[in-house]
């Protein structure tokens, strides 16, 4: 078997930032629509994202990556979600 030799952080691509940028609007856009819809359910209904290519939580230039702006989103946005968020990173 051949043995990994990639960094675990990397530096992130023009066209990740771009991608991530995507991201961030992508979500900025369903999450509080998801949100309400989980609400709506007569059990309390959970959102899950899974994000089964992400790379980094961070580039090595600090940028965030897709998981951090995936958390981030819905934590700019928790005013309006009925359902909680936990906050997994502190």
């Amino acid at each position: 078997m051949a043995e990994d030799t990639l960094p675990t952080v990397w530096d992130a691509d023009p066209h990740t930032l771009a991608k991530l940028e995507i991201l961030k609007a992508y979500l900025q856009a369903w999450m509080p629509i998801l949100a309400r819809q989980a609400a709506s359910r007569d059990r309390g209904c959970e959102i899950v994202y899974v994000d089964a290519f992400s790379g980094p939580g961070e580039y090595s230039g600090g940028e965030p990556g897709s998981p951090l702006v995936a958390i981030r989103v819905a934590q700019e946005h928790v005013s309006e979600f009925p359902t909680p968020i936990p906050d997994v990173f502190h």
